[in-house]
């Protein structure tokens, strides 16, 4: 998005209109608003129609803010409108006062992606935006909208009026219920509102009575006369002339406003005196895209769940259908649906769908078309689904019941987006088998690319290879499948295919699809540069092409990986966030954004419940694709490793892993079975790239060869560098900090440590940046207590810490390679620990870690159990204190024993000595605690003080082969 550089300039049909001439009365209700707006970024208006609640807004903001008029943006909403179309409306109107350049084409299909931009450019033009009548729309997705808005707008001001409260637990406090005038409003306003001679007062308070409260209904009771204060509120419009009830008559039919040389074709125009007079009234609203009526008129007229005629709906269709206007259009969709005509609609989508999809009325037109059963709308609605392409689309559709060709490869294409590889491969190799020309192709295209999904691209080679005689478009699509299927099978013809496709690509830049299929042989290839570059063209294409949608989020997935591998987490979480939207339930996404997303997990350190999500996502991805199965797999030997777990018997795995994940995945269960002791000899691995020489590196490690570690570990970082693997160059890194605790160098520490610090900064990875802080910090016991609480972040490194802060018994298991770097790091460190329990049941033989405080008595500090340090080198007296309370039996200590053995008194006198120890204790639990007034480490015992939790000591290892001894 480009930022607007000039003063807002709204366009006519949105800006804000007058409040109405006459105003009385609601004076609480302006303050409570003016108030409100200085609160929060949003302001709901909630009650009944007629009440008054947009006349309320209109006239607070020209007379309480009537600078801001300028920059408010105006928006209505009608009957059925789509919530997403909202959102793009939206996005819209404010890129347009704005002067923003915005392409609507790229943030079109994903909700969170418009929502951000109408943030985005209404902050930065500090737009005021009011949404009149938002219950129109769906009133979940609306209270979803009002919660964003209401989180993150900060300088602009949305204003809604509704007639439902809000599904938006966010704006308490923001929402205003609009109630019934006062009796003395009502009277003054009647009074202003009287035209007709000889109104008496006791018409008006009849008038007043009748209205019951609500000022647009007085106002028709007061324009029609006493006369018409018997009838019921239908009846109020009966002074008007019968043309003009055959004019509001056609307009209860629309839900759009319609301009009136539109308008004048589907009945006779009142003159303008008489529509100035409905305007007046209120039963006519005027804006800048025509005239709609009033939606209390509109239902008195056209009733809810009565039918029309349908003859007067198929002309006011017809009529519309004429229009090359796409709102016009689908109102037009709309009025042939309800005249029961869905053969002329049907017709009219074959000539105008994808005039409708390239102006983004899909949301609008699924709206129209979603629910309907009927055959000759099954290619639409497949085709409206998979420009959604939604869960919720895609699951409405259903299957076709005729034998059409067409008709059966788009629902074998709704099923594949679906994620029913299986079906959509046999409903393609039918119809493959049963059609001809370009239905056929199409067909064998599918099939192809399902099989690719099954990791047979052998297969898919030999089918494709049959295709003979195809289009240019066709011809291309195929070629691109051929390239997967040559990449994947590291096929030399790959790179020859590529070349040949790049050179056409320019002319066929609507294939989106097979773009995307050529990015990914790039990808395949390692040539991530390459295919970056074609795919941020793809998703900046305009509108087109065959699922368009869908194609651009696979294109944001893809993208995902390629920041991921490049070590921009943050970038890909970003790409990852746009497409979850569309991945809430089962279908072709969602697999493969787990997938991503254990990878990102896996990097930087999130692997709580991780272990699921790599199940489930196994689950779901193992009848959709088997390489991305086998991804899967990868990960969660990876996460047992990292957990400290051997290997699990694999044996109805092996052999459905495929392609090149095979070869991770064997590395994998290697480095497990190494670190376990499953493997007697060093495992050195010729070739293989960086992941061998990780294998090699802890290898070596194991078998006492640290020079050789740490040169395996270095040649895999070079080459993970080399080709700007940053996820392979971390996990390199790792391993060379490994080898280089090992090392008897000073120098080559110090290396492996920076090496591990550049390397986990550059992805933000705070798996790597723990364990670089224990590899820095190992004698450092406040390091190592706040390490060792991270066993959800960095397990490995969490494990050898709190190995290294506890004393033998109560030591974690640990694996070959962590044995081996903990001996190293204790060797090389003068610390000992010795741990002691001062709260019931917190101490038992053989429990889990538990966080713990300490004092370190090396440096005379305390460290806390998140690994603040409190100095107390130059504080003798609250030092002291804590010495002796931790000397002392159970961490407890009367007043008399403070007394004597901190300020070394003779006697103990609770006159002269209670109030000094009371102060020193709470000055010491405001050094210590995170709460003075609620104590937890320095606690006040029935006759003095005790020490609280678990409580450590770290003094000057006395020898090599102990840390420290447990006490009681």
């Amino acid at each position: 998005m480009t930022k607007g550089s000039k003063a807002p300039r709204v366009p006519l049909k949105h800006r804000l209109p007058n409040p109405p001439p006459l105003f009385v009365g609601r004076g609480r209700e302006l303050d409570w608003l003016a108030a409100a707006l200085g609160r929060g970024p949003v302001v709901v208006l909630t009650g009944p129609g007629g009440i008054g609640k947009t006349s309320l807004f209109l006239r607070m903001i020209h007379e309480r803010f009537a600078p801001k008029i300028p920059q408010t943006v105006y928006l209505g909403l009608r009957p059925g409108v789509p919530t997403d179309q909202v959102r793009f409306d939206l996005v819209k109107v404010l890129a347009e006062s704005a002067r923003a350049s915005v392409d609507l084409a790229a943030v079109a299909s994903d909700p969170e992606a418009l929502t951000e931009a109408a943030i985005d450019i209404a902050e930065e033009a500090e737009l005021w935006v009011v949404i009149d009548d938002a219950h129109h729309a769906d009133a979940g997705e609306m209270g979803e909208l009002l919660t964003m808005l209401s989180a993150y707008a900060r300088r602009s001001r949305w204003l809604v009026t509704s007639r439902m409260e809000p599904k938006a637990s966010a704006l308490a406090g923001q929402v205003l219920p609009v109630g019934a005038m006062g009796e003395g409003e009502l009277i003054q306003l009647a009074r202003g509102l009287t035209e007709a001679e000889g109104t008496t007062d006791a018409d008006l308070h009849r008038a007043i009575a009748a209205s019951a409260g609500s000022p647009w209904f007085l106002h028709q009771y007061v324009v029609a006369g006493p006369s018409q204060l018997e009838e019921s509120r239908a009846r109020l419009l009966g002074d008007l002339p019968d043309a003009v009830h055959a004019f509001l008559d056609v307009m209860s039919a629309l839900q759009i406003p319609l301009p009136e040389d539109v308008l004048s074709e589907l009945a006779p125009l009142p003159t303008p005196a008489l529509l100035a007079g409905l305007e007046r009234r209120g039963v006519l609203h005027r804006d800048a895209s025509g005239l709609r009526l009033h939606d209390v008129v509109a239902e008195w007229l056209a009733p809810s769940g009565t039918a029309r005629p349908t003859r007067e709906l198929e002309r006011i269709a017809a009529t519309l259908a004429t229009r090359d206007d796409p709102v016009l259009l689908v109102e037009s969709a709309r009025l042939f649906r309800d005249a029961g005509r869905l053969d002329t609609l049907a017709a009219l989508l074959d000539e105008q769908a994808e005039q409708l999809f390239a102006h983004a009325q899909a949301p609008r037109l699924w709206a129209v078309i979603g629910e309907l059963r009927d055959p000759r709308l099954v290619g639409h609605q497949l085709r409206c689904a998979a420009e959604l392409g939604n869960p919720t689309a895609l699951g409405a559709v259903r299957s076709p019941t005729g034998r059409e060709p067409a008709e059966r490869l788009a629902w074998a294409a709704t099923v594949y987006a679906r994620g029913d590889v299986g079906q959509a491969s046999a409903l393609a190799d039918e119809i493959q088998r049963a059609a001809a020309g370009g239905e056929a192709h199409e067909a064998a295209l599918l099939c192809a690319r399902c099989l690719l999904h099954e990791a047979r691209e052998a297969d898919a080679l030999a089918l494709l290879a049959d295709l003979d005689g195809p289009t240019p478009s066709v011809a291309f699509r195929r070629d691109a499948l051929r390239a997967r299927a040559y990449a994947a099978l590291a096929d030399p013809a790959a790179e020859e295919t590529l070349a040949r496709l790049r050179r056409t690509a320019e002319a066929m830049f609507e294939e989106l699809e097979a773009l995307h299929d050529v990015a990914l042989a790039l990808m395949e290839l390692g040539r991530l540069e390459a295919a970056d570059e074609l795919l941020e063209r793809l998703t900046a294409t305009p509108r087109g092409g065959r699922a368009s949608l869908l194609v651009a989020r696979w294109a944001l997935l893809s993208r995902a990986r390629i920041r991921l591998e490049a070590g921009d987490a943050a970038a890909a979480a970003a790409l990852l966030d746009a497409v979850r939207p569309y991945a809430r339930s089962a279908s072709l996404l969602r697999p493969f954004l787990t997938e991503l997303e254990v990878e990102r997990r896996l990097a930087v350190g999130d692997l709580a419940g991780l272990d699921a999500v790599i199940e489930a996502g196994m689950a779901e991805a193992s009848s959709l694709d088997r390489r991305l199965w086998s991804k899967l797999a990868v990960s969660r030997e990876r996460l047992r490793t990292m957990r400290g777990l051997a290997p699990e018997d694999a044996s109805d795995v092996v052999g459905a892993v495929a392609g090149a994940e095979r070869a991770r995945w064997t590395l994998a269960r290697r480095r497990g079975a190494l670190r376990h002791g499953r493997v007697q000899e060093g495992v050195r691995q010729e070739g293989g790239g960086a992941l061998a020489l990780l294998l090699d590196a802890d290898a070596a490690l194991v078998g006492d060869e640290p020079e050789r570690a740490f040169d395996a570990a270095q040649r895999a970082l070079r080459e993970a560098t080399r080709r700007d693997r940053a996820l392979l160059a971390l996990e390199a890194a790792l391993a060379l900090a490994d080898a280089a605790a090992v090392s008897v160098s000073p120098e080559v520490q110090a290396a492996g440590a920076r090496a591990l610090v550049e390397a986990s900064a550059r992805i933000g990875s705070t798996r790597g940046r723990l364990a670089a802080e224990l590899h820095q910090g190992f004698d450092d016991p406040a390091v190592l207590e706040r390490v060792a609480a991270f066993a959800d972040v960095s397990p490995v490194a969490a494990r050898r810490a709190r190995a290294l802060l506890v004393d033998a018994s109560a030591r974690p298991t640990l694996d070959a390679v962590d044995a081996r770097v903990v001996a190293a790091l204790r060797s090389r460190s003068p610390l000992a620990v010795a741990t002691v329990s001062f709260e019931v049941g917190l101490r038992e033989e053989g429990a889990s870690w538990r966080p713990g405080w300490g004092l370190d008595g090396r440096r005379q500090r305390v460290w806390l159990e998140d690994g603040r340090t409190v100095d107390l080198s130059r504080k003798a007296l609250p030092w002291k204190l804590l010495t002796t309370l931790l000397a002392a039996e159970g961490g407890r200590a009367s007043k008399e024993d403070l007394a004597l053995r901190v300020w070394e008194e003779r006697l103990y006198h609770p006159g002269r000595h209670d109030a000094r120890i009371h102060m020193s204790i709470r000055k010491l639990r405001e050094l210590i605690e995170d709460d003075p007034s609620r104590p937890t480490r320095l606690l006040t015992d029935d006759d003095g003080y005790r020490l609280g939790g678990v409580v450590r000591l770290a003094s000057a290892r006395q020898s090599p082969e102990t840390n420290g001894e447990r006490r009681e």
